[in-house]
């Protein structure tokens, strides 16, 4: 399974070279899933805990984390989690296409193996056969502001806020990514794959592949582990596609709010449902959209095949458009 080795280079917007800008979330806090791996209530009530006694659980010791290398061993690729007993999730286009990894987590060397990619969230899950840990995860709130830190392989850390909670769509390897979190440094030393904790030591996403100069970006993880889920389990994820390029409008005077469909694919779901390009949405079903942002974290709550109800405005005029979201594997099938 060949995954490629580009890194992420772009926004999902009009057409040209780009990079990941800040766009502005709407709701500037998004639902993640969290796993809690060393403080107890006690440390974080009392203050005492450091973030470097934070990573540590199952076979790693204070410190430590998860470090992806080449089968040789000879080449550091990524950080990865575990999501369950024998299965880890890293970032994709960090692997350079390999199939066969090393893995390598404190005194531990054990081979691993590909077993999926996801496209649509740059996120790959690795099979290393006996790894086991403990797992306690519950939910928990990201928001713009935040501080998150993500350690790194020889037990430094660091530490960058959230810009944007659900910030618009990026470029991996031709492919669009969906409702990344940005933060407010550079992705700099950080291994792509590394997971991403808040300030009480709960994970809240996975930092992914984006080119050094860029804004680093986070997968949530509650998406990444339904992703790594689906892959375990089914042998590939599926998200629901409108079928659309969009991006912000341009603000005016009247400080025009919305999502303003740049394309339109042909024969695609939009295209079925009567959106036309130049359409600015502002409600999927109940939820207002008054961004780009808005509207990728609104529809990753829908599966495919649910039919939603996408209000526009056109020529001045509200105009209602009833769509059928696809999967993105129907992408060019």
């Amino acid at each position: 399974m060949r995954v490629g080795a580009a890194a992420i280079t772009g926004v999902v917007a009009v057409a040209g070279v780009m990079w990941i800008s800040r766009s502005g979330p709407t709701d500037t806090s998004v639902a993640t899933e969290v796993v809690r791996l060393g403080a107890t209530d006690a440390d974080q009530q009392a203050g005492s805990f450091e973030p470097a006694d934070l990573f540590a659980f199952g076979n790693a010791a204070p410190g430590q984390t998860i470090v992806v290398q080449s089968a040789s061993g000879d080449e550091t690729l990524a950080g990865a989690l575990m999501v369950r007993d024998g299965y880890l999730v890293t970032s994709g286009a960090a692997l350079g296409g390999a199939d066969d990894v090393l893995i390598s987590w404190g005194d531990l060397r054990e081979p691993g193996r590909v077993v999926g990619y996801d496209a649509v969230t740059d996120m790959t899950v690795i099979h290393v056969p006996g790894l086991t840990a403990d797992h306690d995860h519950t939910d928990a709130l990201v928001a713009a502001g935040d501080e998150v830190i993500m350690p790194g392989d020889d037990g430094t850390a660091a530490t960058q806020k959230v810009v944007a909670a659900a910030s618009t769509s990026a470029w991996a390897n031709g492919d669009p990514l969906v409702g990344i979190v940005e933060l407010d440094g550079r992705i700099g030393d950080v291994a792509p794959g590394t997971p991403a904790y808040d300030m009480n030591g709960d994970v809240v996403g996975i930092t992914t592949a984006t080119a050094e100069t860029a804004p680093t970006a986070i997968i949530p993880i509650s998406l990444a582990r339904e992703v790594a889920s689906e892959i375990i389990d089914d042998g590939e994820a599926t998200h629901p596609w409108l079928g659309v390029r969009a991006r912000n409008p341009e603000s005016g005077d009247d400080e025009t709010r919305g999502s303003l469909v740049t394309a339109v694919t042909e024969d695609g779901p939009a295209a079925d449902g009567g959106v036309i390009e130049g359409d600015l949405i502002t409600r999927i079903d109940d939820q207002p959209v008054d961004s780009m942002a808005a509207m990728v974290a609104t529809l990753r709550s829908y599966e495919p095949g649910d039919v939603v109800n996408i209000l526009v405005e056109r020529d001045g005029a509200e105009v209602g458009c009833t769509v059928a979201l696809a999967s993105h594997l129907d992408v060019g099938a």
